[in-house]
């Protein structure tokens, strides 16, 4: 059975389980229904006066865009790897712009899991504005931390804070913690040491690795997006390095997806799907110019950490969408 038969059979078996458990289908199946949904969120909830814009550009994140998942589906029953590639894009986008609104009390860090999914189109300009230049060092308290060290080093040619970070690594890795967090290290360890053997051995693990993590649906099993993300993480980085890495031959990994992108030159998505006119504030909300992550100081003297300032970023986002409304 190849992914795309895997993946529309566990969708399938996803959406039959919500319908025996709640009586309803909680995904919508087509873009059909997706948009009968919409129609009826709407009505019931962004039809009405909002008391401000960011009140407004919320609730149309948290109510409207996240219904978005249904694309993968979409574009995997028409087997359209251009469009699939522009699911991608939308939905990575919206991920990464909801993510900034929700406070997690940490640092932007958390940022890494929709980042390698939007590598997976080619979207590497989010990359400054979730993970800026400068910006304190993560503490290593988890992987998200130390990988973005890593790669903030690649990526701003920052190879004096290699040392730092390489002591957070080895100290983490010396503890018990999951294979996808270690493997996900050393393959940039790999990476940064230009080791194609390595990043090869690594990406296989992440593989097997993306199968045990709870937090991943059944149909994304057969497409492990962040996977596919930290070996295109690599094409960003040094595409002459990247052409000696192999793909790995876990029966998961999309290579029918990477064989398109290979032929069509690596382009990035674009957004797909267009919302109707009086739903207009989602489409300007998904093509905003982003602002960059800031962070705050969070701690009583002894002890302080740094947060992702959420408030700061919706403040700045609706700002962005009704300057440029403006005739």
């Amino acid at each position: 059975m190849s992914n795309v038969e895997k993946f529309i059979t566990a969708w399938m078996n996803d959406y039959n389980k919500g319908i025996e458990k709640f009586g309803a289908p909680q995904i919508s199946l087509n873009i059909e229904d997706f948009e009968v949904e919409n129609e009826e969120i709407y009505k019931k909830y962004l039809s009405q006066e909002f008391p401000d814009t960011n009140r407004q550009v919320k609730i149309y994140l948290g109510i409207l865009g996240r219904k978005m998942r249904f694309s993968y589906m979409h574009a995997m029953q028409q087997r359209d790897w251009a469009l699939l590639n522009n699911v991608i894009y939308q939905n990575t986008r919206f991920n990464l712009i909801y993510g900034a609104t929700l406070a997690s009390g940490t640092d932007h860090s958390n940022a890494l899991w929709d980042l390698l999914a939007a590598f997976t189109c080619n979207n590497f300009d989010e990359l400054s504005i979730f993970f800026p230049k400068n910006f304190p060092s993560g503490k290593g308290k988890f992987y998200t931390e130390i990988c973005r060290n890593f790669m903030e080093i690649m990526i701003y040619h920052q190879d004096e804070r290699f040392i730092e970070t390489k002591v957070l690594a080895d100290k983490f890795l010396a503890k018990k913690k999951t294979t996808w967090e270690k493997e996900s290290i050393l393959y940039l360890l790999a990476l940064l040491e230009r080791d194609a053997t390595a990043c090869s051995e690594h990406l296989e693990a992440l593989c097997k690795a993306y199968q045990r993590l709870s937090e991943v649906s059944a149909p994304f099993k057969s497409f492990p997006l962040q996977v596919h993300g930290w070996y295109r993480f690599a094409y960003y980085v040094d595409p002459s390095f990247f052409i000696q890495i192999k793909q790995p031959k876990h029966w998961s990994f999309f290579s029918d997806f990477e064989r398109w992108h290979k032929e069509s030159s690596y382009p990035k998505g674009q957004l797909f799907y267009q919302y109707p006119e009086k739903m207009d504030l989602m489409n300007r909300i998904l093509q905003a110019e982003l602002p960059a992550i800031q962070l705050y100081e969070n701690g009583n003297g002894r002890h302080t950490d740094f947060v992702k300032d959420t408030d700061r970023f919706l403040s700045e986002l609706t700002l962005g969408i009704m300057n440029s409304s403006q005739p």
